[in-house]
């Protein structure tokens, strides 16, 4: 299906810029861009879906954490600051979320 879009001069020279400075087509890049875009789209849909229809308990990163006995291990959301996990806490964490959902199929 062959479909025509207007682009606006300075879109139309960056999408020309980037195409140059990456050795694709233009056509490559759209269509690739325009299926991200849509599976983006699609799974930010499902996720919403999911969240709204599911019965089951949410639990804070805080109640996590006190529940773990890992509030000093983790970073909190108040020093904006994202730390990596310890391999402990990770597994913990991990093990203690597996117990409290459960999966529908």
């Amino acid at each position: 299906m062959i479909k025509t879009i207007n682009l606006a001069e300075n879109i139309e020279e960056r999408l020309l810029a980037i195409c140059q400075q990456i050795g694709r087509e233009e056509n490559e890049l759209i269509k690739e861009t325009i299926l991200n875009y849509l599976e983006d789209l699609e799974d930010s849909r499902d996720a919403q879906e999911r969240l709204s229809n599911r019965p089951e308990r949410y639990f804070t990163l805080a109640e996590v954490e006190q529940k773990l006995g890992l509030a000093n291990r983790i970073c909190s959301q108040s020093t904006k600051r994202v730390k990596k996990l310890d391999g402990v806490a990770r597994s913990r964490i991990i093990q203690y979320l597996k117990e409290q959902v459960t999966v529908k199929t």
